[in-house]
């Protein structure tokens, strides 16, 4: 029997969203940052015989009048054992239903594919994504002289220059004045490269969300 329930806590989901190894746009966090700007969260445990084993998270955009839009950012996710395609597929309409959606959009990481549930007519296929194709996560428990030896060339040789060239880098809490660096810094490239960025108020939200986590970025 599959079901589909709201997470009791933040603890829960997170929990179940790291064992799954979901991208940190699926976080608990990452959900409040988006509902701290004015947008609507849903989220949803998927279980399967008694046992959790994936996540929906979506979040909706205004649109025209009481309208939406959806959006799932590397999602949905679930256990390869899990083979619940049809019936999330059936979830993420009722709840889009619920919120008055227009469409949703799916940027799905899972490799798995299934004819007829996520492609056309229903589902239309998109080039372009909104989030990162890859997150690289970099266990650091290993000397730094082994981490740059397993390193690509072009990333070793990227570090080198960045030394010669007197960059520093130093952990420190996220604060205000970096989110203005941040924003300074995301303006000048987007202009240089032609792509769009999101407004300050949503970059502030990520760094709280961060602060209250007692997170640091290395700068």
């Amino acid at each position: 029997m599959i079901e589909f329930r709201k997470p009791v806590s933040k603890e829960e989901w997170n929990s179940l969203a790291t064992s799954l190894e979901a991208s940190f746009v699926q976080s608990f966090e990452y959900g409040d940052s988006q509902e701290s700007v004015g947008r609507k969260i849903e989220r949803r445990i998927v279980s399967k015989d008694g046992k959790d084993c994936g996540i929906i998270f979506l979040v909706f955009y205004r649109a025209l009048g009481r309208y939406t839009f959806g959006y799932c950012p590397h999602g949905p996710v679930f256990s390869k054992d899990c083979d619940v395609l049809k019936e999330v597929s059936l979830e993420i309409r009722k709840i889009a239903k619920e919120n008055c959606a227009i469409f949703v959009r799916i940027e799905s990481k899972n490799k798995r594919k299934e004819p007829g549930i996520f492609l056309s007519p229903k589902f239309s296929a998109l080039g372009a994504s909104f989030q990162p194709s890859l997150d690289w996560v970099l266990k650091i428990e290993k000397e730094e002289d082994k981490l740059l030896f397993e390193m690509d060339q072009n990333a070793r040789y990227s570090i080198e220059l960045a030394l010669k060239n007197e960059v520093k880098a130093e952990i420190s809490n996220p604060s205000n004045d970096q989110v203005e660096i941040l924003v300074k810094l995301m303006e000048e490239t987007s202009k240089r490269n032609n792509f769009g960025i999101h407004d300050k108020k949503y970059y502030d939200s990520i760094f709280k969300s961060l602060n209250e986590k007692n997170s640091f970025f290395v700068t």
